[in-house]
């Protein structure tokens, strides 16, 4: 239905265009027709130039680097895909231009000088067209006006056609019901998992087996392509090793601070606020006959005893208690054990006493100097870290191998053999102390052998320069080096056959109205039941294959999927469908646009691959590869 439907919407749209053109343009419109030239794409009778690529591809380049806020390399735009795309987006206009000319649309001079006027980049303040404003863009942008004008009026038709689709997708109650419900109904879902145990008991398999399967599952036995790459990165810890502080140094530090290595003196307080000097008098009294500190903070009117500050110096005291010098002074000046008398506060009358005390000490230089020598290179780090940099990007600039700067300039080189995947060739994951394993592989990746690359800004601060020195190429490895995977392998598969095979007739079962229960008690296994789960939800345990499975059952509906571990089966049941409920008002407008948005795009796409269709596309692959670099 829904492929009727926008067949419909496009053929209708396809009449309307043309009776739109007709109206509102006139026919002063020129293409680029065949030409000696070498061309990157031919799009019926439109050439793409190199030229022409070029400077599309600069400009999307440019487009690019500016939304990620630094400088994309050709290598790194080409690992993205960035040549096709923009090839395609020249064969679409080209397409769409030779749809033009062929249907005879067109702007006129004075349409065209109207659409140029009427453009804000173009305007004064008051909304009027600056002459000088549209010649200054021309410059910045290395247009000439001609060359402009004739590319402004190519797109204005282009948007035109485009414009007409917006808002073409329509979408009726019967699309919006089906949407809601694929969206928001939900299942409840009862199964079990049957493991290798259920599989019974395999033998061990033959040589010829063992051959067998190899020779069918080749693939799973490939030793992956591999990069051998040098990195030598400038982070925190390699400038550190460069900056060497001597001990005069650092005792001349310690000397010239020597409160920042006084640990204070910290107390343990408890405090008794009162309303009055009174009660305070007679707390003090009831303390002195013997009576607790804590029963005293009781009768105070506190569930505890009184107000407790724990391991606090003197200057933080007030961050933690509102005193004045009075308080503060005697409770730094009692001793372990003792109360004060009352004393006068800002807010209250007050009883201290001392719980504990840690004595402060001037830490020694030996205990400090580690932490002082630190602080000292980090303080000198950064234009270290600047120096270098710089000179390795000169070294870089001149065309110098990583391996002669790091000699050079006395840093770590870090050489690695690594998959996509971040291991090396013994199967282990890849360590370096400079760079992920995962970033590195995955840029290494994206580059070749002698491809400068620009260098990979570090989490833990610093960059890292890398060459990919060998591309070490995929291989097919030898029977007699994977016989043990081999067998690995064959072993999963019988399980995994068993299992299905099994599943299949617990699932029969199910089907003529054995219960869940029963079934799982037959084998061993345990039923679990899922909370109503929509497409797509995760649930623990069941894999999201099951979860798929169940979707396309009725109530009490029964089927297996295969594990989230390749080997396993989960059998299950439908227990509840629960259908959503009607969408309100506003959900329902909202979904409404959504899907009409995207049908209005589905019916330009498949316009744009019918003009395309038409027109014939041919693309020359020696001058495309010569455009971008290789």
């Amino acid at each position: 239905m829904m492929q009727m439907m926008r067949k419909v919407a496009v053929f209708l749209l396809f009449g309307i265009l043309i009776v739109a053109f007709a109206i509102q343009f006139g026919g002063d419109f020129s293409f680029q027709h065949f030409s000696q030239q070498p061309y990157v794409a031919r799009v019926g009778s439109i050439d793409i130039t190199p030229e022409r690529y070029d400077r599309s591809y600069q400009r999307a380049l440019e487009n690019l680097s500016a939304r990620a806020r630094q400088r994309i390399s050709q290598a790194q735009a080409r690992a993205l895909g960035l040549p096709q795309q923009v090839l395609q987006e020249l064969i679409q206009e080209a397409a769409l231009d030779t749809e033009a000319e062929k249907l005879g649309l067109g702007l006129s001079k004075e349409g065209l000088a109207e659409n140029i006027k009427g453009n804000q980049v173009f305007q004064d303040a008051s909304g009027k067209f600056e002459p000088a404003k549209y010649q200054s863009f021309l410059q910045r942008a290395g247009y000439s006006a001609p060359f402009f004008e004739q590319e402004y009026r190519s797109d204005l038709i282009r948007r035109q056609i485009q414009g007409l689709f917006q808002g073409s997708g329509v979408v009726s109650k019967t699309l919006l019901d089906a949407y809601n419900r694929y969206l928001n109904e939900q299942r409840t879902i009862a199964y079990f998992m049957l493991t290798a145990k259920d599989a019974g008991t395999i033998e061990a398999p033959s040589e010829e087996t063992l051959k067998s399967f190899y020779e069918g599952h080749k693939m799973l036995f490939m030793a992956p392509e591999y990069r051998k790459v040098a990195v030598l990165a400038v982070t925190p810890q390699t400038v550190a090793a460069k900056i060497s502080i001597p001990d005069g140094e650092v005792k001349a530090q310690y000397d010239a601070k020597p409160d920042v290595y006084t640990v204070p003196e910290r107390r343990k307080i408890g405090i008794i606020p009162f309303k009055s000097k009174e009660a305070a008098d007679a707390a003090e009294a009831q303390l002195a006959a013997g009576k607790s500190f804590a029963d005293v903070a009781k009768a105070a009117g506190f569930t505890t005893g009184g107000i407790s500050l724990d391991s606090v110096s003197k200057a933080e005291f007030p961050a933690k208690f509102s005193a004045n010098e009075a308080i503060i002074d005697e409770a730094f000046s009692l001793g372990k054990g003792k109360f004060s008398k009352p004393i006068n506060g800002p807010l209250s009358w007050v009883i201290l006493r001392v719980d504990d005390i840690v004595p402060g000490k001037q830490e020694s230089f030996d205990e400090v100097k580690a932490s002082i020598r630190e602080s000292l290179i980090k303080a000198r780090s950064s234009k270290v870290s600047s120096k270098l940099t710089k000179s390795l990007e000169e070294e870089r600039a001149a065309g110098v191998s990583l391996r002669d700067i790091a000699k050079k300039l006395s840093l770590p080189l870090e050489e690695v053999t690594s998959s996509l995947q971040g291991t090396g060739q013994d199967g282990k994951p890849v360590q370096l102390a400079s760079v992920p394993a995962a970033t590195l592989a995955d840029a290494a990746f994206k580059s070749d052998v002698g491809v400068e690359n620009d260098a990979l800004r570090l989490k833990e601060g610093g960059y890292a320069w890398y060459d990919v020195e060998d591309v070490i190429q995929a291989r097919q490895k030898p029977f007699d080096e994977v016989k043990t995977e081999v067998e690995a392998g064959w072993r999963k598969d019988q399980i995994r056959a068993r299992l299905a095979a099994k599943a299949r007739e617990l699932v029969e079962r199910l089907n003529k109205g054995e219960k869940i229960a029963d079934i799982a008690k037959s084998v061993g296994a345990t039923v679990k039941t899922t909370k109503p789960l929509k497409r797509g939800s995760p649930e623990e345990g069941l894999p999201q294959a099951a979860i798929a499975q169940a979707f396309s059952l009725v109530k009490d509906g029964a089927a297996s999927a295969l594990g989230s571990d390749g080997e396993s089966r989960a059998v299950l049941q439908v227990e509840k469908v629960t259908e959503p409920e009607p969408l309100k008002e506003m959900a329902s407008k909202t979904l409404e646009q959504r899907l009409s948005a995207l049908i209005s795009e589905d019916n330009y796409a498949q316009y744009l691959a019918g003009v395309e269709k038409t027109a014939g596309v041919a693309v020359d692959r020696k001058n495309f590869t010569a455009a971008v670099g290789g």
